[in-house]
């Protein structure tokens, strides 16, 4: 298994602070509500903080997504999933999705 590189707890705490925001995107009644968002800069600014924080990692995601059935349609429901998740399983998760955008 390959050795991922670590993250530090400051960086981590920078990408918390976007919770709130997608907590409110997820309240959402509305699908073109949300793609609306998805434009927004907080979005472009998340983007960046996973890039500055190092959060993304390099691997082989669209493998990783085929052999994880759960994460691969967006649409499922993967709440479960993500709570039960480590932090090497969201960042490979948060790194397919950026790619796959």
């Amino acid at each position: 298994m390959v050795q991922l590189p670590e993250i530090n707890y400051e960086a981590l705490k920078k990408l918390v602070k976007f919770l709130d925001f997608f907590q409110r995107l997820d309240a959402m009644p509305s699908e073109n509500e949300k793609r609306a968002m998805l434009a927004c800069e907080e979005i472009r600014q998340f983007h960046e903080e996973l890039s500055n924080t190092e959060f993304l990692i390099v691997f082989d995601w669209k493998s990783w997504l085929h052999e994880h059935e759960a994460y691969k349609q967006i649409a499922n429901d993967i709440e479960e999933y993500v709570k039960k998740a480590d932090l090497a399983t969201l960042r490979k998760l948060m790194t397919s999705y950026i790619r796959g955008d």
